[in-house]
């Protein structure tokens, strides 16, 4: 999806930091946490940076802030880095 196509659809995208080094199960996991939350629309850690996740999101129902409480229920330390 193009970003201007996703200022049409208010559809936002942020990256947020893990702090700590995920292995692929820990990520599957922290993904499916995201995605089962309302308004977020896909979870995409970088395979190349783990500690790194894109995240596509209707801040109409759900904001960044709430992304950055899930990674903390999930036992994670890290922070907002970009939109």
């Amino acid at each position: 999806m193009k970003s201007e196509e996703i200022m049409n659809t208010g559809i936002a995208d942020v990256v947020i930091h893990i702090d700590q080094k995920l292995d692929p199960e820990q990520t599957d996991k922290l993904e499916q946490d995201f995605l089962e939350r309302d308004g977020v629309i896909s979870a995409d850690f970088n395979p190349d940076n783990p500690h790194l996740v894109v995240l596509k999101f209707d801040p109409k129902v759900i904001s960044s802030r709430d992304l950055i409480d899930i990674r903390r229920f999930a036992g994670y330390h890290g922070e907002l880095i970009g939109f």
